[in-house]
């Protein structure tokens, strides 16, 4: 059985927590005893975390070592990895050439809030570094190499030859914050207010490029199509061959959207036998997560990106809606007692850079006719 069925299969088990005996018809003996190990150990989170970017046949040899009786007596294996990197789950939106689309279950993992209102950094060795918005400076790997330099509100990877193997960072946006990062490829991604995303610090020659992300992003993917780009959620793998995109969705967020400028889009999903969804540019695939349906329509693209240029555009969106994006944006919590306002929309265009919490506010008290406290970053519309 291929890896990706494989962990299907795994994250299937995660999720109910019993062994339905008729997916294990399709594996091996050794694939069998693997899924039956873990289960038994309760090892079946901690190995899909390990193993997304291994082999399995290699990581099946290391779980045979570790799951060895010692003594007569079957020692419990305390994985060294319970502390990786948590990778999270995110909605896409794509914007390039061709792009396949996966949808796929993932274990639920705890939520991972960005802390604070600054940015971090956490290298392959766990250990969290602060990122000053205005610094500049080098950084570098547990072992003293030169991987990065930062420069104001941007990181750049250099390639490292020397790096033979997968090495994670993980880099949090707070709220009220955006920031820039360059992978090792040359792949540049804009990363929006409440965003995490965990990268390698090198992409290895022979091995896809993989990230794991929460929140949104802006990627321009440097083309390689030896080495294809993917980008993964707990429900979505996106591949890509070289293009620009657009990953929008957070947690709360009920659908999976994707929006294509460029190029053409395959939208498929493992979770329903309807049929494949090819996107053209200035179109929107949506994929519900709890009806798990899709639905394509025309969109203005405008409205997807926007935030790159430090704008906030808002067309027909509900107030309710327009509250949560603020909150991220300008990293403030906003209380709506008036909850007859929440279906309400409105049409509006704002500048991130120039306008205020209480500029924005101000001009839609305009139009809805409500009142608002502001007291730090607590909001109250009445």
């Amino acid at each position: 059985m291929e890896k990706s069925r494989l962990r299907q299969l795994l994250h299937r088990i995660k999720s109910s927590d019993v062994i339905d005996q008729e997916l294990l018809k399709d594996l091996t003996p050794e694939e069998k005893e693997l899924v039956q190990k873990l289960h038994a150990e309760g090892l079946v989170e901690s190995y899909l975390e390990e193993t997304r970017s291994l082999n399995i046949d290699e990581e099946w040899t290391r779980f045979q070592k570790r799951l060895q009786k010692k003594n007569g007596v079957q020692t419990r294996v305390v994985p060294l990895w319970k502390n990786v990197l948590k990778y999270a789950a995110v909605a896409i939106v794509l914007l390039g050439a061709t792009i396949i689309f996966k949808i796929v279950k993932s274990p639920e993992l705890p939520e991972q809030p960005v802390n604070g209102e600054v940015v971090t950094l956490k290298g392959a060795d766990h250990d969290v570094r602060i990122i000053d918005e205005d610094g500049n400076g080098q950084i570098r790997s547990s072992t003293g190499e030169l991987i990065a330099e930062q420069k104001g509100n941007r990181i750049k990877y250099v390639s490292q030859s020397s790096i033979k193997k997968l090495e994670y960072n993980e880099l949090k946006i707070p709220y009220g914050q955006v920031f820039e990062l360059e992978l090792s490829d040359g792949t540049l991604v804009h990363l929006n207010s409440g965003t995490t995303i965990t990268y390698p610090i090198n992409f290895i020659k022979g091995k896809n490029r993989e990230v794991f992300i929460k929140g949104e992003a802006y990627f321009d993917v440097t083309s390689d199509k030896a080495h294809p780009f993917l980008v993964h959620s707990d429900q979505v793998t996106v591949e890509v061959l070289g293009t620009q995109f657009n990953v929008s969705s957070y947690p709360e967020n009920p659908e999976i959207q994707t929006v294509l400028v460029e190029g053409q889009v395959a939208m498929r999903n493992s979770e329903t036998d309807e049929g494949d969804m090819i996107l053209t540019p200035g179109t929107k695939g949506s994929w519900n997560k709890t009806t798990l349906s899709s639905l394509m329509s025309e969109v203005d693209v405008d409205l997807y990106t926007s935030w790159i240029g430090g704008e906030l555009v808002f067309r027909d969106t509900p107030f309710n809606e327009i509250l949560t994006m603020l909150e991220r944006r300008y990293n403030v919590s906003i209380e709506n007692k008036n909850t007859d306002l929440n279906n309400k929309v409105l049409n509006a265009r704002f500048s991130v850079e120039i306008e205020t919490i209480d500029d924005v506010l101000r001009s839609m008290k305009n139009i809805l006719g409500y009142n608002y406290q502001i007291d730090g970053k607590t909001i109250q519309i009445e």
